[in-house]
């Protein structure tokens, strides 16, 4: 498999990574994503990304958009840390950590970024969703240490190994490539319930945003850009630099927005 997007951004060897061993049975230092701190900015207002992969995914580009207007910029960036809920015991243990993390440094801005699990994608019960009382709480928590939260909405699931199907149709099947695009209808029947979860979140200080809405052309969501006929998609699931780089200008008005709020 490819190396993770993140290893080609030219800011990335610019972090520091800190290993706290013994947070996991068995001393696993939890470091399979990594979470330390970045060089500290120019401006007054501390940062912090957490989540799983996707928060690395967009730990550097989130920082660029800041310009360095920023005192410190942290990443939590956990296997199963999904930053509101939990759906598992490995979970509830990257869960426990980004709390800690959150607490010990009270982020101004607190950024949670993560591709999110099936288990908030299921129907919600009519009296008392226990996804959405956990989200409630785990929000709630949050509040008290930071003055502005930002929650990444429901993102299109993308299939594993798709940069490997993408070449192979680029090469052996090039007039039926526009089926690797997303069936727009079922990817929003997928995120359905995930979306209207977080639409009913009771908060003070968080915002939802969305990036799904730059990749839809018509009736489906794009999985590459059709004129450069580059992938958005890597093998793991995750979004390529060229999609990164797709979704740059949304992350800048983004943190325009989150400056000038505080």
């Amino acid at each position: 498999m490819l190396p993770f997007s993140w290893n080609h951004d030219p800011m990335s060897g610019e972090c520091q990574q800190e290993l706290n061993a013994g947070m996991m049975p068995g001393g696993d230092p939890f470091d399979q994503f990594g979470y330390g701190h970045c060089p500290n900015g120019n401006g007054t207002s501390s940062i912090m990304i957490v989540g799983n992969s996707y928060c690395r995914s967009f730990r550097d580009p989130f920082r660029a958009a800041f310009k360095n207007n920023f005192s410190e910029f942290r990443f939590v960036s956990l296997a199963d840390g999904f930053g509101i809920y939990a759906d598992g015991a490995y979970s509830k243990l990257s869960l426990n950590e980004t709390r800690r993390q959150v607490e010990k440094y009270k982020p101004d801005v607190l950024l949670i970024v993560a591709r999110y699990t099936g288990a908030i994608k299921t129907p919600m019960k009519e009296e008392k969703d226990e996804w959405l009382n956990e989200m409630n709480e785990n929000i709630e928590w949050y509040e008290k240490y930071s003055k502005k939260i930002y929650i990444l909405d429901s993102h299109p699931l993308y299939s594993i190994n798709f940069l490997n199907h993408f070449l192979q149709y680029s090469l052996n099947r090039l007039d039926d490539i526009d089926s690797l695009h997303l069936n727009r209808r079922e990817a929003d029947r997928e995120m359905k319930y995930a979306k209207r979860r977080f639409e009913m979140v009771k908060c003070s200080k968080c915002h939802f945003f969305d990036l799904s809405h730059l990749f839809i052309d018509g009736d489906k969501y794009l999985t590459f850009d059709p004129q450069r006929m580059i992938s958005y998609v890597d093998n793991s699931i995750h979004l390529s630099n060229a999609a990164i780089d797709f979704c740059r200008p949304e992350l800048e008005r983004i943190a325009h927005e989150i400056m000038n709020s505080l």
